[in-house]
């Protein structure tokens, strides 16, 4: 094993079957698309045109603009957020853990949907940093909860851990 570490950001192909692998698994989960009101897959939403700048191959997965100041877009690189005004990002590439509570959006008589948002926690886990994003609830909800399982399952498209023991890699022989 190489004591380089490669980054899959940096690998064009591998950047583009994790978008392809990440995509068809969420439309694969998502029903009545046409009746999203904030959600796209496979695109960034039209209103955070001027808000996110993505980089050369760099594709997103999800997206959904709920108001100026609650938004999210997750990337084959990233996800980022804003909340109450507060951007927010992280690199989901080391493996994440996410939270999304009432994903369904259960409201107090047990309706689906009845909730229209609701507010989900990711947290990457290397360096451990979170974000927090509000998402669409209902049948929506599917875009964000199965791109998260993404990040959280396929391995083969996070950064290869860093060797122990090696100056900078975060080994418990580090300076």
């Amino acid at each position: 094993m190489s004591n380089v570490s490669r980054q899959m950001s940096t690998e064009p192909a591998l950047e583009r079957e994790a978008f392809r692998v990440a995509t068809a698994s969420i439309r694969r989960h998502s029903m009545n698309v046409e009746l999203w009101k904030h959600t796209l897959i496979g695109m960034l939403h039209p209103e955070l045109s001027t808000l996110v700048s993505l980089e050369a191959n760099e594709s997103v997965m999800v997206s959904a603009f709920i108001n100026a100041a609650s938004w999210y877009a997750f990337t084959t690189r990233r996800m980022v957020s804003q909340l109450h005004g507060v951007r927010q990002e992280i690199d989901p590439r080391y493996g994440i853990t996410y939270e999304v509570g009432n994903f369904k959006g259960i409201g107090p008589k047990g309706t689906s949907g009845a909730v229209p948002t609701e507010v989900g926690k990711v947290t990457s886990l290397r360096p451990p940093d979170a974000l927090q994003f509000e998402f669409e609830t209902a049948n929506a909800s599917m875009a964000p909860v199965y791109a998260c399982i993404f990040w959280s399952r396929a391995t083969r498209f996070h950064h290869p851990p860093r060797p122990t023991g090696i100056a900078g890699s975060g080994g418990e022989n580090d300076g």
